[in-house]
């Protein structure tokens, strides 16, 4: 009897334990948690998702340029040209980004009345115009000149392959102009990786408006991207004519 009596209690445990292991369905629909854990994170994922997505949809489309097709320039949308809009030069894909602000042509004399060639553009041939231009070979002179298109396109420049048409305001060019170019787009730069079809300006003219050279490669790894970036204050970062990159060069203006 002691033996049968010691049995139940041991089988009677045994079953209480095997109660207490059982998965128990939580109360007040606790069950749900899981899935509704899982359905916000998927939620929250497509959230961020759709949100990355629409901010930089807009944010391209805001700037009106595929940051993809115009990596670098002066400005990247018309609010950074408070005096013109911002394009690419030339007008395509891979065009360098820059103010285009055609200058106003002036009516009256300069400062400088004795080397005036014009005083309105009247006094000049049809299509050109009367503008106030700065030479700086020698002492700096500052006076009005009728200035003519140049170009329409690089078709109408001596050397098309290696020239390129400057539309007007570019650079703060009066009319159209062909300069010199090395590249005309980005992908045109192709000497090593990170090739970057840049106007270069001539760091002995003056700084406003510039006067442009033309257009050259930069690539990533050039040692310069501005002359502040040369170690010297005499040096110039300026491009080789060998087509491969911009490098710190002596600078040696004319007096």
């Amino acid at each position: 009897m002691r033996i049968v009596f010691l049995i139940t209690i041991i089988l009677a445990l045994v079953s209480a334990s095997m109660v207490g292991c059982r998965k128990v369905a939580p109360e007040d629909g606790a069950g749900d948690s899981g899935p509704d854990t899982d359905t916000d994170s998927d939620t929250d994922s497509d959230t961020d998702s759709d949100t990355d997505s629409d901010t930089d949809s807009d944010t391209d489309s805001d700037s009106g340029w595929d940051t993809d097709d115009y990596p670098v320039g002066d400005c990247q949308t018309d609010e950074d040209c408070p005096q013109g809009t911002c394009e690419p030069v030339p007008d395509e894909p891979g065009g360098y980004l820059t103010c285009i602000a055609p200058p106003d042509p002036v009516d009256g004399p300069s400062e400088s009345p004795q080397m005036d060639e014009c005083e309105n553009s009247t006094e000049c041939d049809t299509g050109c115009g009367c503008f106030l231009v700065t030479t700086y070979f020698g002492p700096t002179a500052v006076f009005n000149q009728c200035v003519c298109p140049e170009c329409d396109d690089d078709a109408d420049c001596s050397d098309p392959v290696n020239q390129i048409c400057i539309p007007p305001g570019a650079w703060g060019e009066p009319m159209s102009r062909c300069v010199y170019a090395e590249c005309k787009i980005h992908s045109n730069c192709t000497w090593t990786s990170g090739g970057y079809c840049i106007p270069h300006t001539d760091p002995c003219g003056p700084p406003d408006p510039p006067i442009l050279m033309g257009k050259f490669c930069h690539y990533d790894d050039d040692p310069c991207w501005e002359d502040d970036d040369c170690p010297d204050d005499f040096q110039a970062c300026t491009p080789g004519w060998d087509g491969m990159g911009f490098n710190c060069e002596e600078l040696i203006c004319p007096l």
